[in-house]
Parts: structure tokens; sequence; C-alpha cells
């Protein structure tokens, strides 16, 4: 069968196919497309049967991509954004609409509100949209479309994804100018683990995301969400905290004369480029002319 035969029996089955795969729940799928469940069932039915390979595995009730469904998936997704980025660029609509950045709160503040100042100079008629929020589900709205480009200390591994290393980040101990600590001009990690709290910042799977050194146990500990949380803490109930030293500073702590954090690495992720990609390149220029603007001499 000819390819473009082939396409214009599969084409409209595409985009149920995509929402069903990224849901993989019929009623959420359905409620995106404004279309019964029992419909978008018999189109996957449809699709699966054409292709000559199940999509899904069944459980239940329920629906799970499985590897051939998971391979289509990267191709649709690639065939969509190619076609709205071609549209884009032939309506003249590329420099317009919608721009979704995502950054933990204390980076967005330090990097990417700069990024935006600077983008709406030069276009105007791009309109970004900040999130900081939810940060475990960043690569999954990342691959849908739904943000644009991400600042993540943790890197996602996916074949569909680029990951772009921006800087090494120094991290450092600190605490709250009024802190008996901050008159201290000696300190040891022993005495600081044993007998001061610390406001740690945790993943909800439980990682612990500050460096500190695993084998220096922390007596006294509060887990919290962000690192705005960690330097509250720090001010309010006199608590000491492991922080990005461009964070601490901007916040007014006093750095702990104790050198034993290593640097982490932040990074860029976004969606792999489809031949040229001019909002994400010129996203990622401004970021690196920030990034070395800020850099001490």
């Amino acid at each position: 069968m000819k390819p473009t035969r082939r396409l214009r029996e599969l084409w409209n089955w595409l985009p149920v196919f995509r929402a069903v795969a990224e849901t993989e729940h019929l009623p959420t799928a359905a409620k995106a497309l404004f279309i019964s469940p029992a419909s978008l069932s018999r189109t996957i039915g449809l699709l699966e049967e054409n292709i000559g390979s199940p999509l899904f595995d069944r459980v239940g009730r329920n629906l799970r991509l499985n590897s051939s469904g998971a391979i289509l998936l990267d191709a649709v997704r690639d065939g969509m954004r190619a076609i709205d980025e071609g549209v884009s660029s032939v309506n003249g609509s590329l420099w317009n609409g919608q721009l979704c950045l995502w950054a933990g709160r204390n980076f967005a503040t330090y990097f990417l509100l700069p990024v935006i100042g600077e983008l709406q100079k030069q276009h105007p008629s791009l309109h970004p949209l900040l999130r900081t929020t939810d940060v475990n589900s960043v690569p999954d709205r990342i691959l849908r479309g739904q943000i644009d480009l991400a600042l993540l200390e943790t890197p996602p591994s996916h074949k569909q994804l680029k990951v772009d290393k921006l800087l090494e980040l120094p991290y450092a101990l600190y605490c709250a100018p009024t802190n008996a600590l901050a008159t201290r001009d000696t300190l040891s990690v022993q005495e600081l683990s044993n007998e001061h709290s610390f406001a740690i910042t945790r993943s909800e799977s439980g990682e612990n995301l500050d460096s500190y050194p695993a084998e220096s146990a922390r007596k006294s500990i509060l887990a919290v969400e962000d690192m705005t949380m960690a330097i509250q803490a720090c001010f309010e109930l006199s608590m000491v905290t492991c922080l990005p030293c461009i964070v601490g500073e901007a916040a007014n702590l006093h750095q702990l004369p104790l050198d034993v954090l290593p640097a982490r690495a932040l990074y860029a992720v976004y969606r792999k480029p489809i031949g040229t990609h001019p909002r994400t390149e010129l996203l990622l220029e401004i970021l690196r002319n920030q990034i070395e603007a800020k850099a001490p001499d």
C-alpha cells in the first residue's frame, strides 16, 4: 500500500490515539476531545486493526500503553509538532501566542524572569507563562508540548528530550544573620549535624536534594518542598539549610564557614528540535547571556 493512502486511512484516528496514549484513561481523553469514551474505544480498535498490532495492554478496564504504542506515540508527537511549527512559520504566528517556561521558584526568580523581560522586548506578541510547581510531571508536560523549556537540577532521560548543561551551581550552608552561628569563624560538620536543626528540600519520592554529606547524619530536620520554605525556616525557626550560593546571597542569609557541599549542575530541558526551532534557540541564547552576565569576574 502506498504511504499516502495508508496515512489517509489512519489520519483522523491519530489525534484520538495521542490523547488516549498520553492519559491512558478513556474518560479523561474523551473529556479533552469532547467525544464519548465508547467512540474513542472504537477508534482505537480500528487503528490497531489497521496497523495490525495492539497498541495498549488491557488490564481489566484499564489501558496501558505498550512498547508498540510508545513507538507510535513518539512518531505522532513529532509529526503533529512538525505540522504545527510549519503552519506557524507560514502564517507568521511563530512569535505570537503563549510560551511556557518552568523552574523551581528561586531559579525562576533568578534566571527566568530576566529572560522573560528580554523576550518580551524582542517579541512583544509572545505571552510567557511561568510555572514553578509539580516538578515530577515536568518531563511529561514537556513531551506533551505543555512546557517549552524547563530548568532542572536532575535531568530526565528520554530519547525525545534534549538536555543542555547550563552551569555548575556552587552550594553552601546558610543561616539567618541573627542566628548565633553567624558569629562563628570556625565550625565542624559533626557539631552542625549533632547540635543544630536543618531545613532540607526533599522530593516527593523522599530524596534529599541539598547535597549534604551522606555520612553526616543530621539529628534534627524539617523536610520542605522548596528552597523558599527552607529560607523562611532559617529566619523564623533559626534553622540551617543548604542552598545554591546565588539563592542564599539573594535571600540575605549568612554563609557558614564550611566548604563541604559539591556543586550541582543546572540543565535546560526541552523537546528535541525537529529541523530549526527558532523560539527554543532564542530562549537558550538569552538564558546563556543572562548566566554569563551574572557570572562573577
